[in-house]
């Protein structure tokens, strides 16, 4: 048999570490020191106590690290509360790859990595199998995402979706699965494919639901196929397969396309906690601050497409009634904390400062207006979103940022910015200097670790605010 779904799963078999570039090793570290960053910070966000007590109360054998908790659960279950903790402040890494370098919307490693780490604990893997397996997953994620023509106007969240498919390859490669369970396992993992991005328009905490079901589902499907439960012979390029149900505008050649050579993945790492579409914004709030005292702004006006306006970033943030998941996908407020602050991070959505007379005044000088052109679709060069600030002597400072800070190709955070980034979340997330640096450490040589369990066992906690 020679579909899709074969070749994929002759990908994940015969691939090996060797075949992988030095370049795309790399990449897969740094985001993985992001991974653990943004889970450390999330461990204690809203929602995270209840899915702790949920997933860990199903029981299980004691495989995998719940991350900061101090316990251990089921590999499935620990690999959905990391999951769900690292996507809480929409601050992990994002931003699927094409082979012409542009972004398409995807958040891959938020999935990939739980998973990797779960699994790679059950099985005493190294940290060479897990740089495979992981760089595996996060491929077939991004090149699914990239096929498939997802879009965000579709309504639905591919986090809980492509991810999924990913996923299985992470957990299959680190199970050492053969040919026919990995299709298999492709097959019952789409049956469990969801995710809808009226979360965010709603606030919910669901919103990282997707992203940690992808993990979840995945493991608990390749635990099946391995158990011998069947699938679907090609369930992504069948009648009614992934493409079939998933891609409205796809190119199945896309995800076979330089396949085992060519190794993509998520594109951005994020330097502030808030959605990408909003980045560019914030960047340009940024600059302008330097340049004007806050308390001679008359008006701040943000120049962006319909296709921006008539999604969730522009959603009203009414301030007392709406949720910190609003405040991190909202347009207006996030351009105003970079305003006041010169950047966006958890430390400020709080009640306390997103309540304060302060940022209340500044929010309410905020008009969005459409600036009746393009758009912000998959693969597409965006139309920059203009951030004007006009003083009360009648002064008007414009910018708009082509592509934020963070795209490793035109934008890239320095290696300083990243570790800057890694270490804050650790101390906001209560890790003292000593043990981040010991992670950090580990992740370098990550090829070098003989048991990722050790790698767990340093970040285990439980860690204090």
């Amino acid at each position: 048999m020679n579909n899709i779904s074969s070749q994929v799963a002759d990908y994940v078999l015969e691939t090996n570490l060797s075949d992988i570039d030095s370049g795309t090793i790399s990449r897969v570290k740094d985001r993985v020191l992001d991974s653990l960053g943004t889970i450390m910070i999330g461990r204690n966000a809203d929602g995270n106590d209840a899915a702790a007590r949920v997933y860990g109360g199903e029981g299980g054998p004691p495989e995998a690290t719940v991350l900061g908790r101090g316990s251990r659960t089921g590999a499935a279950n620990a690999a959905a509360v990391n999951a769900l903790m690292q996507r809480s402040w929409d601050f992990e890494a994002c931003g699927a790859e094409d082979s012409q370098r542009r972004l398409h919307p995807a958040h891959v490693s938020g999935s990939t990595f739980p998973t990797a780490l779960a699994v790679g604990e059950r099985t005493h893997a190294s940290g060479a199998d897990l740089l495979r397996a992981l760089t595996l997953g996060d491929d077939l994620a991004t090149r699914i995402t990239v096929a498939s023509g997802f879009n965000l106007a579709i309504g639905t969240d591919n986090t809980g979706i492509s991810n999924g498919i990913g996923c299985v390859a992470t957990a299959g490669a680190l199970m050492g699965l053969n040919a026919q369970q990995l299709v298999d396992a492709f097959g019952l993992v789409l049956n469990q494919l969801s995710g809808t991005i009226e979360n965010i328009f709603d606030g919910a905490m669901a919103f990282k639901l997707p992203q940690a079901m992808s993990a979840r589902n995945a493991i608990n499907s390749v635990d099946l196929a391995v158990g011998g439960f069947s699938g679907p012979k090609d369930p992504l390029g069948g009648r009614y397969g992934f493409f079939s149900i998933f891609g409205g505008s796809s190119n199945q050649d896309t995800l076979l396309e330089d396949l085992g050579k060519v190794f993509y993945g998520d594109k951005v790492i994020k330097p502030w906690s808030c959605c990408r579409i909003v980045q560019g914004p914030v960047e340009a709030a940024t600059v302008i601050r330097k340049e004007i005292d806050l308390d001679g702004i008359q008006e701040i006006r943000i120049v962006a497409p319909p296709s921006v306006l008539n999604g969730f970033t522009a959603v009203p943030f009414i301030h007392g009634e709406s949720t910190p998941v609003s405040a991190i996908f909202n347009l207006s407020l996030c351009v105003v904390l970079a305003l006041e602050f010169g950047e966006v991070r958890p430390e400020y959505i709080t009640e306390e400062v997103l309540g304060s007379p302060r940022i209340r005044a500044l929010h309410g000088k905020v008009r969005l207006v459409d600036s009746e052109s393009g758009g912000i679709s998959a693969g597409s060069v965006p139309t920059p979103i203009r951030v004007d600030v006009e003083m009360k002597d009648s002064r008007v400072l414009s910018r708009s940022t082509p592509v934020a800070l963070g795209d490793i190709y035109a934008n890239p955070l320095s290696s300083e910015q990243l570790l800057d980034k890694y270490y804050r979340n650790m101390e906001h997330g209560g890790v003292d200097r000593r043990i981040a640096d010991e992670a950090r450490q580990m992740v370098e040589a990550l090829e070098s670790v003989d048991d990722v369990r050790l790698l767990a066992d340093v970040l285990s906690g439980p860690f204090n605010e």
